[in-house]
Parts: structure tokens; C-alpha cells; sequence
């Protein structure tokens, strides 16, 4: 049995793989990029130590527990603390195990400190434990069961089972804890857990309330997680290959994040039907979801991420609002199942190859910066009719698409691009533009009209390589009113496009 020292706190956390630039080479535009960054972070699928960062127990004079140099750890106590004056905490490594042999440990029922179990004989010195305050890892493939905790009933931190071959049998006391992960195991049902009503609540450190199941290769639904409170925070679902459904768990009405990331044959979210405000959601890599109906109930979300969805083909959810939206290569042909969306700060929708249009984003009242790459079906933009900011607008290599979008009652602009759109034919949706700080229009071969007459002020202007496009006119109107011009390779150019 390993005890650790408890000199430092850290914390793992990576930003997530959704985020722009990581995927699929998305040219990050204003704050779309760190805004999916700043709200996705907080889940690495690859991150294989055990959850949260954990502040570990120390054998020494100001811990609980501790009884000299023994190796018994202490808790996290002041100078004050039960259990003896002994070494030092400063004359312990913050990383080096402490090996104590396996003896009854909670004869009075309650630890004090953290604990690693990795064989049968140092789970039975835990048999008399209902509380251990701090955290306790269970990992190694030589346990068969964890009968010997059959009197837990608290864990104050964090309850990691890791690298594990045996089932849950003997976790049907177990009642609360601050955050539980399993991972790479074998265990093929959460029914042992069904006692377990509070995750987290206990220590308010970053990983407090987390659930979070990878890697769980006979893993099939959820049933055991029923009665979870109020407490849990965040649920972090990835790589459980024999996954096809979350029936069996008990959200709460408000969550931190929903990760749910490489679960192949998810077939449906059924089980979060009371979620109603999310911060982050992401779904990713579901490749036989076909619908959200599970979430029919939610109402805003700050950051909303599907990627690699590829049976995705209904996107109806009842949200009013959406910070960040970000859609990549989802199964959906259109948006029109956001039909309560008022309000998307960010959105950037890429590598869709069914996507035929976003007419229903026409109508919501702000929407100040939206990126479309790459969607090879995509044909029509909708007048923004209701829209009087717009930040940043980024369309690319989208081959179908003929029209540009309508601003009817925009003025001012901050950045605006639009290149490599072999289809677009014009760009008459910018009449009323009249400030603009940078405006890119290239490489977009059948453009043959773009109507920028109310322009006053831009402080950089490029337009380059449109060979369908008249360059003379352009270049007379633009020169009086942009800072910076580049204006070449058009039709009637001197300078030819390489």
C-alpha cells in the first residue's frame, strides 16, 4: 500500500481537441478560438492520472493520523493536527510513495489521508472503513472484487478505480463522494453504486463533483447512477466502446460540462432529460448518434460542440441561447432544429458535407461572428435581417455556394473574408457597409459583382485574384477610403494571379 505526501496540489488539465486550429485547420478568427478554448478546457480523453489534482497526506507533526516517521500518513491538519510529532513535512518529496505494510487501518471506522490499493491483501487492511478522508485509487488487475469495502460509505475526495479487472461488488454502502472516475476496466455494470446519492460538495477543489468513465470495455448503459444529487458538476463519458446508452443516470437540472467523446455506438442521450443550463457540452466521435432528443429540455448552453456525428441527422433542441457554436462534420442538412435560437455570439460550422443551408440562423437577433468552411453542399446564405453588429465573418472553400450573405442593417464591420468560394457569383449583401477595419475578397473565380457603394472608411482592403470580377472600378472607389489597398489579379488587372 502506497501513501503519498501531500506538499503539492496540481491539477491536469487540457483544453480540448474541439477547440479551432486543433482539428481540421480552421484559421482562427477573433474570439471564436478562445472562447472554445477558455470554456471547453477542463478534459484531456488522454489524461490516464487519476482525476483532479489531489492534495496528498503527510507523515509528519502537522497531519492527522501520522505517528513519527512510520509511514502512517497524516491527514491535513495544522500543528495541532492527531496523531503524533514526527518528520517533518519539507523532509518528504511531494512524489515519493511512502510503503506502510498492510494493517487494519480504521479500527475506530474513519482514515484520515489518501490511499493506493493495488492488491487483496492491502484492500482487507480497509475492511473496517466507513470513511476515508481523502482519496482512495484502486487499480492493478489482481482484485477480483471490493468486498472488503462493503462498510464505505464516504470518500471526502476522490474515488479513482484505475487499470481494473474486477467488478464493483462490495460498493453497495457507498454514499457519498467528491468525484469518482473509472477507467480502463472490465466492470460491466454500475448496479453496486445505486446507494451512491451525493458526487461532490465536499472539498471545493476544481475536480469536485466530477464523474468521469473511460475506457470501460463492457461498460453498456449507465444503470446504478439513478440517484445522484444535486452536487455533481460535471460528466466526462469517453472511449467506452461498448457503450449504446446512458439509461440509468440521474442528472441534476444544471451542469458544469457533459463530455461525451468516442463512444461508437452511442446510440441516444435518453437520461439527461432534466439538464436544462450546460456551460459546456460536447459530443464527439458518436458515430451511431442519430438525434438529441435526450436533451429536449435544455435551454442555454455556453459552449455547444458536435464533431464527427456522422449519423447525426436531426438537430432539434429547444435552446434560446448558445455562446459558442461549433458544428463539425454532424450528419445535418440544415439548422432548423434550433427552432427557439434567438441569440449565437460564435459560431463556426466546418466540414459539413450534408449541409445544404442555415436559413433558420436568419432570423436570431445576434450572431456577431460566424465562420463557414468547407461545406461542399452548402448553397444559399440567408439574410441576417434581424443583425446590426457584425465582428467577424469568415467564408471558405464552400463549392457550391452561389450568393454571399445579406447585412441589410449593418454599418460597421470588423472583419470580413471571403475566399476560395468557386460557385459565388456576387456579393450584393454589403449596400449599407459603410465602416469596415478589414475586408479580404479573393480567390473566388466566378465572382462577378460585389456592391460595396455606402463604404466611407476601411482601414485594410484586399481583394485579389478574382479573375470574373472588374477590377477598375474597385480600385477607383476604394482608393479614396482604405488605409491599406491591395487590389490585383481581377479582371482587367495588370497583375496576374499566380
Amino acid at each position: 500500500m502506497r501513501f503519498r505526501s501531500s506538499a503539492s496540489f496540481f491539477l491536469v488539465a487540457g483544453a480540448l481537441s474541439a477547440a479551432c486550429g486543433a482539428r481540421s485547420g480552421i484559421e482562427c478568427f477573433g474570439e471564436t478560438c478562445s472562447r472554445l478554448e477558455e470554456n471547453q478546457a477542463g478534459f484531456d480523453p488522454d489524461d490516464d492520472l487519476p482525476m483532479g489534482g489531489r492534495p496528498q497526506a503527510t507523515a509528519g507533526s502537522s497531519g492527522r493520523g501520522g505517528s513519527g516517521g512510520s509511514g502512517a500518513r497524516g491527514g491535513r491538519g495544522g500543528s495541532s493536527g492527531r496523531g503524533g510529532s514526527g518528520v517533518a513535512p519539507e523532509q518528504i518529496p511531494s512524489d515519493t510513495p511512502i510503503d506502510t505494510p498492510a494493517t487494519e487501518l480504521c479500527p475506530d471506522g474513519t482514515f484520515n489521508g489518501s490511499i493506493d490499493v493495488s492488491s487483496t491483501e492491502q484492500l482487507a487492511a480497509l475492511e473496517r472503513c466507513e470513511v476515508i478522508d481523502g482519496d482512495l485509487t484502486i487499480f492493478g488487475v489482481g482484485i477480483a472484487d471490493l468486498r472488503p469495502l462493503s462498510r464505505l460509505q464516504t470518500v471526502t475526495r476522490a474515488l479513482n478505480i484505475v487499470s481494473y479487472g474486477g467488478t464493483l461488488d462490495g460498493l453497495e454502502s457507498l454514499q457519498a463522494v467528491d468525484s469518482f472516475k473509472l477507467e480502463n476496466t472490465t466492470v460491466s455494470t454500475l448496479e453496486p453504486l445505486r446507494g451512491l446519492r451525493q458526487l461532490g460538495g465536499f472539498t471545493g477543489f476544481a475536480d469536485t463533483g466530477v464523474l468521469r468513465l473511460k475506457s470501460n470495455s463492457n461498460l453498456s448503459n449507465l444503470s446504478g447512477l439513478g440517484s445522484l444529487s444535486q452536487e455533481l458538476s460535471s460528466i466526462e463519458i469517453s472511449e467506452n466502446g461498448a457503450l449504446t446508452s446512458l439509461a440509468g443516470l440521474n442528472v441534476p437540472g444544471q451542469l458544469e460540462r457533459l463530455v461525451l467523446v468516442d463512444n461508437p455506438f452511442l446510440a441516444d442521450v435518453n437520461g439527461l432529460e432534466a439538464l436544462q443550463l450546460a456551460q459546456t457540452i460536447v459530443i464527439e466521435n458518436s458515430l451511431s448518434l442519430a438525434n438529441l432528443s435526450g436533451l429536449g429540455n435544455l435551454q442555454s448552453v455556453e459552449t455547444l460542440s458536435l464533431v464527427n456525428d456522422v449519423s447525426l441527422t436531426e438537430l432539434a433542441l429547444p435552446i434560446g441561447s448558445i455562446n459558442v457554436l461549433y458544428l463539425e462534420n454532424v450528419g445535418v442538412t440544415n439548422l432548423n432544429g434550433l427552432s427557439n435560437i434567438i441569440q449565437i455570439e460564435n459560431a463556426v460550422i466546418q466540414n459539413n458535407p450534408n449541409l445544404v443551408d442555415i436559413d433558420r440562423l436568419g432570423s436570431i437577433e445576434n450572431l456577431a461572428e460566424l465562420s463557414l468552411i468547407n461545406n461542399p453542399s452548402l448553397l444559399r446564405l440567408p439574410d441576417f435581417v434581424g443583425l446590426t453588429d457584425l465582428q467577424q465573418l469568415h467564408i471558405r472553400n464552400n463549392s457550391l455556394l452561389a450568393a454571399g450573405p445579406g447585412y441589410p442593417l449593418v454599418a460597421e464591420a470588423g472583419s470580413v473574408l471571403i475566399s476560395e468560394n468557386p460557385s459565388l457569383t456576387n456579393l450584393t449583401g454589403f449596400a449599407t457597409l459603410q465602416r469596415v477595419r478589414a475586408l479580404d475578397i479573393s480567390h473566388n473565380t466566378s465572382l462577378v459583382e460585389v456592391d460595396l457603394g455606402t463604404l466611407g472608411s476601411a482601414r485594410n482592403v484586399r481583394i485579389i485574384c478574382n479573375p470574373a470580377l472588374p477590377e477598375s472600378p474597385l480600385a477607383s472607389m476604394l482608393g479614396s477610403v482604405a488605409g491599406t489597398l491591395d487590389v490585383w489579379g481581377n479582371q482587367g488587372s495588370t497583375v496576374a494571379c499566380p
